[in-house]
């Protein structure tokens, strides 16, 4: 084989396989973005719902509420017994 003969089949192999790893290349990098498929795996379990006499949260935060409601209304009832207390002793500081 003549000396021109290799280095052109050198050049030809070089182009052959830098052609066929950028094709491995588009082809490997194309699956990599492909969206995987959701495996059974991945799903959560169940949801077992269980009946039980405890109080839920909303019923735990309404006895709260109420609780804070008659705090209140105590409150109140003291302000007003205090500011009656306050008027008759101002009245009885003018007489």
């Amino acid at each position: 084989m003549k000396k021109g003969h290799a280095i052109t089949l050198g050049i030809v192999a070089g182009v052959i396989i830098l052609i066929l790893t950028a094709i491995v290349g588009y082809l490997s990098g194309k699956n990599t973005h492909r969206p995987q498929a959701i495996s059974v795996t991945n799903t959560p379990p169940p949801t077992i719902v269980v009946q039980t006499n405890a109080p839920s949260q909303v019923d735990m935060l309404a006895a709260e509420v109420e609780a804070l409601k008659a705090a209140n209304e105590e409150r109140e009832a003291r302000v007003q017994r205090l500011l009656a207390l306050n008027e008759e002793v101002r009245r009885e500081r003018e007489t």
